[in-house]
């Protein structure tokens, strides 16, 4: 919207342009650090969740053993540091909670049902060779 007002106000110069990249970087700005905050949170939860239910039952040194990665990287998953996505899974399997997470994925996946289909083109008819 503040384009369309910045455009219409200045059509014509280079001041409307202007204000558009300011607008448009400032807006790319904004929802970039909105996914790297809703990165970190969820990286931090699952860190939580990593810890809380490794605690139950094994020390991190154990988990690391048992999941083939070393101490430092269960300790930057319970702290909510950046991991390798396989080795995130690794560790939920090890942790018996990579079955609830597959169940919470099939089930969004289910619900926002399949990709739209293309519009397909018309059959064009073949002529005879009947000449």
């Amino acid at each position: 919207m503040f384009h369309k007002i910045c455009l219409s106000i200045y059509s014509g110069s280079s001041l409307a342009i202007n204000n558009f990249h300011v607008y448009y970087f400032n807006h790319k700005v904004v929802n970039d650090l909105n996914i790297v905050q809703k990165t970190k949170r969820m990286l931090i939860s699952l860190g939580k969740l990593v810890s809380s239910i490794r605690s139950i039952s094994m020390v991190q040194t154990e988990l690391a053993l048992r999941t083939g990665v070393g101490r430092n990287t269960i300790s930057s998953i319970e702290i909510g540091r950046p991991v390798n996505a396989e080795t995130l899974f690794k560790v939920l399997e090890q942790l018996d909670w990579i079955d609830e997470l597959q169940q919470l994925v099939d089930q969004m996946a289910q619900e926002q049902g399949s990709a739209p289909v293309r519009k397909s083109r018309k059959i064009v008819q073949e002529l005879d060779n009947d000449f």
